[in-house]
């Protein structure tokens, strides 16, 4: 099967869970206010249980000798993306559109891509955590900016339990510690991370409902444009300078993989929490989650061909 077919089958198998999440909402199967329990399950237990055990079981520093440096590739991308934003920002004056274009959906969609076009030995996951390990601390101390508002660094927000588990396991692979972790935990661990993809994809579903409910009047000129930017020509522009660039090829996949994913789930939310329009924002986030089913897999194939990472 090509890779197109791969990755079309993950995402199809991923929207088709998200479906059931919108039906059990919208049938009231779950009352409404289980996504509220569901989001902090997610992020607070299962996404850190599941980089937990996959950095005990698959981080070899000795053989992936140039961890360390994924959070810099990291920091670089994002502020080409962030000038890249801002400069979009001077033409279209919208917050909610630059939040869409410079938050990506740095875990969720990953999470689904990744082990079905890579080995189960390989080290992929491990390095999407460690590449994107200052991403929540970074979406969570700079949204406010965007419509103006008053903030500071909010340490708590660097503290959380993606990034404590995240800095928790590198610790223990670096000092030895990892074979002395119970054989239980480690299980356990395992058994909470199972729970994260499916459980994302059926709270994504559930709020897809709820932002159908206050969708709005659609912005159809504006929504457009924002796929065409973040679907297309953002993938574009990055593949041509990874192309002329050339870093290494897990590197290179891990950001191009971060441009052609739909944008942060959690948008609506922060800005919602920002007093902006949530209506577009759901709009920007639904509609590019849906046309991702056929940009992700073509966008991967045409890398492919330049990169050969599989």
């Amino acid at each position: 099967m090509s890779l197109f077919f791969i990755t079309f089958e993950a995402i199809a198998i991923l929207l088709a869970i998200g479906v059931i999440g919108f039906i059990v909402i919208s049938k009231n199967v779950l009352p409404l206010k289980a996504l509220d329990v569901l989001a902090p399950l997610i992020i607070d237990i299962s996404i850190p249980a599941l980089i937990f055990v996959n950095i005990l079981t698959k981080f070899n520093p000795e053989k992936f000798t140039g961890w360390y440096t994924r959070p810099l590739w990291w920091i670089g991308y994002t502020i080409l993306i962030l000038l890249f934003t801002l400069i979009i920002g001077k033409f279209i004056k919208v917050p909610e559109f630059q939040l869409g274009l410079l938050y990506p959906n740095s875990i969720f969609i990953p999470l689904a891509i990744i082990p079905v076009i890579f080995p189960s030995t390989s080290n992929m996951l491990v390095e999407l955590f460690i590449f994107t390990i200052l991403s929540p601390v970074f979406v969570f101390n700079s949204y406010f900016y965007f419509f103006k508002q008053k903030g500071s660094f909010n340490w708590k927000k660097l503290f959380n339990p993606i990034f404590i588990s995240t800095i928790l396991s590198i610790f223990l692979v670096l000092v030895g510690l990892d074979g002395y972790i119970p054989n239980i935990v480690i299980k356990v661990s395992k058994m909470l991370g199972v729970l994260a993809l499916p459980l994302i994809m059926i709270l994504i579903g559930g709020n897809i409902y709820v932002d159908f409910k206050r969708r709005g009047k659609i912005k159809l000129k504006l929504l457009l444009l924002f796929l065409l930017l973040r679907n297309i020509i953002f993938p574009i522009i990055i593949l041509i300078l990874l192309y002329f660039i050339k870093p290494e090829t897990n590197i290179a996949f891990l950001i191009f993989l971060m441009t052609i994913v739909p944008p942060l789930t959690a948008i609506p939310i922060i800005v919602e929490r920002a007093k902006g329009d949530t209506s577009i924002a759901n709009q920007f986030v639904v509609s590019s989650l849906i046309i991702s089913i056929v940009t992700i897999p073509t966008w991967l194939a045409i890398f492919n061909k330049f990169f050969d990472f599989l």
